[in-house]
């Protein structure tokens, strides 16, 4: 966890949320997916950029099985130590959050990549 992002991992794929101000659009988003990275970037309407993540991934994913929306709910921002138990029984501890607005990336994992990865970059 960042203050930039929120993620959620499971063994076959990791959601990334991205608070971003309410008044963003489609238009105002970039984000490019590949085997190894990501990149996004926001923009407001006069073309400044507000938020941008980004880098090598720590595995590989199915680009075709990636994709990103925009949506106002998101899971709470937990602190590191909850989310040590990355298991597949971890719904639990999912709760959901409105009042903000935000980027969501959905990543499906690669084999032998489908595991759980060390964070969502490497480093």
């Amino acid at each position: 966890q960042t203050k930039d992002f929120v993620f959620l991992e499971k063994t076959k794929y990791l959601n990334i949320f991205v608070e971003v101000p309410k008044d963003t659009k489609k238009s105002n988003i970039a984000c490019e997916i590949s085997v190894k990275k990501l990149q996004l970037s926001v923009k407001d309407d006069s073309g400044f950029t507000v938020k941008t993540i980004g880098g090598n991934l720590f595995g590989k994913v199915f680009p075709d099985g990636c994709f990103w929306c925009l949506s106002d709910e998101a899971p709470e921002r937990f602190e590191t130590d909850e989310l040590d138990d990355q298991s597949e029984n971890n719904d639990e501890a999912v709760k959901s959050s409105k009042g903000g607005y935000f980027v969501e990336i959905f990543l499906e994992k690669k084999p032998p990549d489908d595991t759980v990865w060390n964070g969502i970059f490497e480093r």
